[in-house]
């Protein structure tokens, strides 16, 4: 999917929808790539992620923004981590919450999505 349909898709769901997705959970790979003119150099970055749509097509952004922001809460507390009172007691909500956004692929499946890139 173009990133541009992407994009419509969770900007505004009530007008972009994808029915035949409807009532799935569908994983995502997005990978930035380096180009010169027409030619992919190298894959810059990648990123696997889980979309889940409702039972109309639609996006389920508040799900996919909890996601996100819980991934963002995992990379700033590994910046800005401090020693706690209680070493007894971990709050993994934010791991929880983010591992239902995410997969990793198989050795494969990553090499075949990449593959793709350059094909």
């Amino acid at each position: 999917m173009k990133s541009t349909t992407f994009e419509a898709l969770v900007s505004n769901p009530q007008i972009h929808r994808m029915p035949p997705l409807a009532g799935q959970r569908v994983r995502m790979a997005e990978l930035l790539v380096e180009v010169s003119g027409h030619t992919v150099l190298r894959i810059v970055r990648r990123v696997y992620f889980v979309l889940t749509f409702d039972q109309d097509g639609r996006v389920d952004t508040e799900r996919f923004q909890r996601q996100q922001w819980a991934l963002a809460g995992i990379a700033i507390d590994g910046v800005f981590a401090q020693a706690r009172d209680s070493a007894d007691v971990l709050d993994a909500t934010d791991r929880f919450v983010a591992q239902g956004g995410r997969w990793r692929p198989s050795p494969a499946v990553a090499q075949r999505i990449d593959e793709m890139c350059f094909a």
